[in-house]
């Protein structure tokens, strides 16, 4: 997933206040595909677990459970929870990646939550992957858990690698998917990013103190189970309900 990197970001407005304070964060990204629409994501990080959505409380999401090394993809039309739970030995990639990254100095911003915005380059292999504006020291905690979820789908992504054809790998999607899937998350929260592939996201809008439902949290329990491997799981087997 170089292209033309977009050289004018837009930052993140100042949080919105909610009266009633809780114990999660809620972050609000608006993403765009390579000539497609954009589209928002929501993130919700209540303990050790996190929520992917549209911004919808329907069934229809991702939960990431660190306690279980699991990620959940649930779907509400095919009333199904794919579940990637890899085995924590990452199968090396076949083509071999040099990272190194850029530290854009020319390219100043205003403060944002206090700190200063700085934007790196991406590169693999002499390539440049992508770019990002990263704001150190703001969202620490959401931050820690995006890289363990990055990192986790890495495995798996791992795994998938090996059935694609060295000539139709690159050394960013080596770089992005497997070996370094965190590298983006290294320098700070990142207010926006782009890839050579034509993708980009924006942090919109973020609250540290966020009452979540706890029921955002819970996997349906009448839903058939299923992993890569196509091995039907217990509904049971695995509960995300009990939250601390």
């Amino acid at each position: 997933m170089l292209m033309r990197l977009l050289m004018v970001f837009y930052l993140l407005m100042p949080p919105f206040v909610i009266a009633e304070e809780g114990n999660s964060i809620l972050l609000m990204f608006q993403e765009k595909e390579a000539d497609s629409e954009p589209y928002n994501v929501r993130m919700i990080i209540k303990g050790n677990l996190m929520r992917i959505d549209e911004g919808s409380s329907d069934n229809e999401f991702v939960l990431f459970n660190k306690d279980e090394g699991a990620i959940y993809s649930v779907s509400a039309g095919r009333k199904s929870i794919f579940i990637i739970k890899p085995v924590m030995t990452k199968t090396p990639p076949a083509l071999k990646v040099e990272l190194s990254v850029e530290k854009l100095e020319k390219m100043i911003f205003p403060l944002v939550a206090g700190n200063k915005p700085q934007a790196y380059k991406l590169n693999a292999n002499g390539k440049t992957c992508g770019l990002v504006i990263a704001v150190p020291g703001m969202l620490d905690k959401a931050l820690a858990m995006m890289r363990d979820y990055y990192t986790l789908l890495s495995y798996e992504q791992a795994d998938l690698q090996v059935e694609i054809p060295v000539e139709m790998t690159s050394a960013c999607d080596v770089a992005r998917n497997i070996v370094a899937p965190a590298r983006h998350l290294s320098f700070g929260f990142p207010i926006r990013e782009s890839t050579s592939t034509g993708k980009q996201r924006s942090l919109l809008d973020f609250d540290e103190n966020y009452k979540a439902d706890v029921s955002l949290f819970v996997l349906p329990q009448d839903y058939s189970r299923f992993s890569r491997q196509g091995t039907t799981l217990n509904n049971k087997s695995e509960n995300s309900e009990a939250i601390n």
